[in-house]
């Protein structure tokens, strides 16, 4: 059973940002570059894609800030036979199995890593939105496609730390 946060995780690292937001993005840079035709303005399909962005890194600090609420094997005493304790046992076991799982694993080291591609994910395509005004400038362009460039690289590592979270609920 998938709860809600491995749903989401799986809609926007797979769905969202891993197929369809790099593949489109993907996509500017090659009309940046001049590898694919594109009858609307250089700044119009980056605008397009920095709006997406912004969503997508949205739903990205939302999803690692209830990362480890969500996930922790304390969940299990929300649903059956678990939630079947008596009242005492509920009232210190979750928080106890919840303790050791933060023991365990290194919970908040890989939600901060994520946190920080994301972080560097959103500085880059800050950069690039202000460079939108001369993206119709030869001699802007260079730097612009450097910009993409390093923007394509954090969006795979925000990618790569989103999938380092375990996308199970984890109890040995």
């Amino acid at each position: 059973m998938l709860n809600e946060w491995q749903k989401r995780r799986s809609d926007l690292n797979h769905r969202r940002l891993g197929n369809q937001f790099r593949t489109t993005f993907g996509n500017a840079v090659n009309v940046l570059k001049g590898k694919v035709r594109w009858s609307g303005s250089t700044s119009d399909v980056l605008l397009e894609c920095i709006t997406e962005w912004r969503t997508i890194s949205t739903d990205a600090s939302s999803l690692l800030t209830t990362f480890e609420e969500e996930m922790s094997p304390r969940f299990y005493f929300n649903v059956p036979p678990l939630h079947n304790c008596d009242s005492e046992t509920q009232s210190w076991l979750p928080q106890l199995i919840h303790e050791l799982w933060l023991r365990r694993y290194p919970i908040t080291t890989w939600v901060a890593d994520a946190q920080v591609a994301l972080r560097q994910a959103d500085s880059v395509c800050a950069e690039i939105n202000t460079m939108l005004p001369a993206a119709g400038n030869a001699q802007a362009l260079p730097a612009i496609i450097l910009k993409t460039t390093l923007f394509q690289e954090a969006c795979d590592e925000v990618v790569e730390r989103i999938s380092v979270l375990p996308h199970i609920l984890l109890v040995s």
